[in-house]
């Protein structure tokens, strides 16, 4: 077995255990998958959609954040992660986000808005235009 066999052994095992427990056990069985494995766009794509659902803002961002830097440029993750960290009041974060995801998609009207909101709460009311 090489070393990503193992880790989507490690992955499928952990959500059949997951499963199996229930909600409660949520955080036992995180505790068994080494922190260490590498991470994949898809993996953490889907742990973060996961957490999202459960309402864990905190796990979503983390693995929001995680297929981010696996696809970078990627404007479906960073309006998504840019939604959550709203959501989280994380302001500067959101902004920084907002930025990115203007690069990535002109268009973004949740982008724009974002950096409006930033502007005004600056006072910086040219800017919010």
């Amino acid at each position: 077995m090489n070393l990503m066999q193992i880790v989507r052994v490690a992955r499928i095992s952990g959500f059949l255990l997951a499963a199996t427990l229930g909600p409660a056990a949520a955080d036992a069985v995180s505790d068994l998958v080494p922190d260490d494995l590498p991470s994949s766009l898809s993996g953490s794509y889907l742990a973060a959609r996961s957490a999202d659902t459960a309402h864990d803002i905190g796990a979503a961002l983390d693995y929001f954040d995680r297929a981010v830097e696996l696809d970078p440029d990627n404007p479906v993750l960073l309006e998504r992660l840019l939604t959550l960290r709203l959501a989280d009041g994380d302001i500067e974060q959101a902004a920084s986000v907002a930025d990115r995801l203007i690069l990535a998609d002109n268009g973004s009207p949740l982008g724009r808005l974002t950096l409006a909101v930033k502007a005004i709460d600056e006072k910086k009311y040219g800017d919010a235009q």
